[in-house]
């Protein structure tokens, strides 16, 4: 049996970023995921967005810690060397009752403190977004959103915590919690645990990992979700995430990511395959016609994927007509969970990671800062963005670095051996971590390569 002082379950977003932060104590902290990489969940299938804090209600943690985390955006993805992109977003609007609910999200996000807000006519959205339909009425400008790489942030964050002790596990399942006067024991399907506490950020299972060791006052309702994916060279298409509202309701997201494509959706069904990232016939056709409804001029014939998402309805279990719109820690006497967490969890992911590590070092007593954590990460540098010098230079001591495997989007195999050196066991793994199968053939013409690189490097049949 294993001594630990905190047992973090779950290696997506919110598990890593609350590792990253455990890691700046002294805390003996290991990471176990049922899944054989981090970001494999519902951190995955994710918009990207970084919302700057319109969405959120008044006076709650979600609105506190989405309106610092926006602002701290660009601060945070220098420290872990990760792309992003602050491109702004358009709230549009089709109708009287649209902008009714423009001006709702506007009051708000003064009363939030958003900055740089902006009413829009008409003839102002569409001279910032020409490709729009004309029957738009008015609009929102919110200078502050901006797009990230959900899955290339998470990898980031696992790198850093890592790099500062702490240890993760994969293909490592949670079977069973039993509370102990000293605090827990945990046996999984490799080990046995005695944590002293446990942070649970299991995602889409967070209440039923809950619910090993107590009832859970949270219970989670899934619901499915569609996404059409759009080639770099689109045109014409929006500079800015628009967000559509018409008097219906929410309509089509439209986010110009920070690769360069085109993401639109989602939409909205029942699901319970928390697995499941397929797509719906009904709900590609339902993303067809908001399309076309809100950007006509979006060529259709540069859709080059989709895939589907499973994102959590969280509500209480004593009152289940009563849904939960905040976030919470449910704190249960050394037992830490974030239950339900969505939209905008990719935004408030390191601050409700640092919100976990306080309440545990708060539950812990004394606990020590670690005085040799460093906050800086580097990642893969790109070979396709460097220029002929620096290019010649790398491949002259390392000649993997000229040999471009991935076609589409100009990965070499230099990057690929790097990215497998780093932990990546799949080609699903190194997609997540170099771009490789991001473009129009999705990977057909470079899978089998890369398969044969990961067998080559780890001397492990892909």
């Amino acid at each position: 049996m294993k001594k630990i002082d905190v047992l973090v379950i779950g290696a997506g977003l919110l598990g890593c970023f609350s590792a990253r932060a455990l890691a700046q104590t002294t805390l003996s902290t290991l990471v176990v995921e049922k899944n054989n990489d981090v970001c494999t969940g519902i951190s995955k299938a994710n918009s990207g967005i970084i919302y700057a804090g319109i969405h959120t209600t008044p006076d709650t943690l979600k609105a506190e810690l989405c309106v610092k985390g926006c602002i701290e955006f660009d601060s945070l993805c220098k420290e872990l060397d990760v792309p992003f992109k602050r491109t702004g977003s358009i709230m549009v609007c089709t109708g009287k009752k649209a902008e009714k609910k423009m001006l709702e999200r506007y009051e708000q996000g003064i009363r939030n403190g958003v900055r740089g807000l902006k009413l829009l006519t008409k003839e102002e959205v569409l001279e910032k977004e020409p490709c729009l339909t004309c029957n738009i009425t008015s609009g929102l400008f919110v200078p502050d959103t901006g797009t990230v790489n959900p899955w290339e942030l998470c990898i980031a964050a696992y790198e850093n915590a890592r790099d500062n002790g702490v240890n993760f596990s994969f293909n490592e399942e949670v079977l069973s919690i039993n509370r102990k006067d000293y605090g827990f024991i945990v046996k999984t399907n490799k080990d046995v645990y005695l944590t002293r506490t446990i942070a649970n950020c299991a995602g889409l299972e967070a209440d039923s990992i809950h619910s090993l060791a107590e009832p859970s006052p949270v219970m989670v309702e899934k619901n499915g979700a569609d996404y059409l994916v759009f080639d770099t060279t689109t045109k014409p298409r929006p500079e800015h995430i628009i967000f559509q509202e018409n008097d219906n309701g929410k309509g089509i997201t439209l986010i110009p990511t920070v690769d360069g494509n085109i993401l639109a959706g989602p939409t909205e069904r029942p699901s319970e395959d928390i697995e499941d990232f397929s797509t719906t016939s009904e709900g590609l056709e339902e993303l067809y016609s908001m399309l076309n409804e809100t950007v006509p001029t979006l060529p259709l014939n540069k859709i080059i994927r989709s895939f589907g998402a499973t994102r959590p309805n969280p509500y209480f279990t004593d009152k289940k007509d009563k849904a939960i719109y905040g976030f919470t820690v449910i704190e249960a006497d050394g037992l830490f969970s974030l239950i339900g967490i969505k939209t905008p969890g990719l935004t408030c992911s390191k601050g409700l990671g640092e919100v976990m590590a306080d309440k545990i070092c708060t539950f812990l007593g004394h606990v020590e800062k670690n005085p040799d954590f460093y906050p800086i990460r580097k990642g893969i540098n790109p070979v396709k963005e460097m220029d002929m010098t620096e290019r010649n230079k790398l491949i002259k001591k390392d000649p993997s670095y000229g040999e471009i495997v991935c076609k589409c989007q100009e990965i070499t195999k230099g990057e690929i051996i790097e990215a497998v050196k780093r932990g990546a066991a799949t080609p699903e793994a190194v997609k997540r971590r170099t771009g490789t199968s991001m473009g129009r053939c999705q990977g057909s013409r470079c899978n089998h390569i890369i398969e044969d690189i990961i067998s080559e490097v780890t001397d492990e049949k892909c």
